[in-house]
């Protein structure tokens, strides 16, 4: 492969100062989301999902975002896959959203706690029917056959009603409750604007961070 060192982008939209920030960093959160969701449509939802094994190594992917209420960020899998079992062992995780088209990202630190019951089941059945089937079919992140999981699919597919399906107990959702923000502004000459807010007492303290 050729070298990659003069591939660069200059980041020229715009600034990001103190007095535009919310006092609140989930509402700041929400605005940015906001924009980019208009300027991205569904990619603005993409977050890449970092946890911890049991051997302090760290695992990253992307998920979906799925809500933002409360105080929380929601987001739903496989709770027997890598990344349950990892929050399961360490629920301190990390999401990072990055929305090329705005030149913007944000770092959000929290702690994953399991939804309860009843936002597991509104969920998986709002979801399409084929979305359903696939999460009863695939035991997630466990190795398998060629074929294997589509074969379980079809076979599902073909003996299954929507009335049938019924949500596995492995399947459910997370809240993140946050514990620090970092909002990232790309600028001119990669002189970027970041400010991180993090909880001291109750209390949401902003400071500007270095390039």
């Amino acid at each position: 492969m050729d070298s990659l060192s003069h591939l660069r982008r200059n980041f020229t939209l715009q600034q990001l100062q103190r007095h535009q920030l919310m006092t609140n960093p989930l509402l700041q959160f929400t605005q940015w989301l906001s924009d980019a969701v208009n300027q991205m449509a569904d990619e603005a939802t993409m977050m890449t999902l970092s946890t911890v094994d049991e051997q302090s190594r760290p695992h990253a992917r992307v998920v979906l975002l799925k809500g933002v209420d409360d105080g929380m960020l929601q987001f739903f899998t496989n709770y027997d896959s890598d990344k349950g079992r990892q929050i399961a062992a360490n629920p301190y995780v990390a999401a990072t959203f990055y929305w090329g088209a705005l030149e913007r990202q944000v770092r959000i630190e929290g702690v994953a706690h399991r939804c309860n019951e009843a936002v597991n089941e509104a969920y998986f059945s709002s979801r399409p029917i084929e979305s359903r089937v696939a999460a009863c079919a695939s035991p997630q992140s466990r190795p398998v056959n060629d074929d294997e999981v589509q074969g379980r699919y079809r076979a599902l597919m073909d003996c299954l009603l929507p009335s049938d399906i019924a949500r596995p107990s492995y399947w459910g959702g997370y809240n993140i409750v946050p514990h620090r923000f970092e909002f990232w502004q790309g600028g001119i000459h990669r002189l970027h604007d970041r400010f991180v807010y993090t909880l001291n007492e109750g209390q949401w303290v902003i400071d500007r961070l270095a390039p």
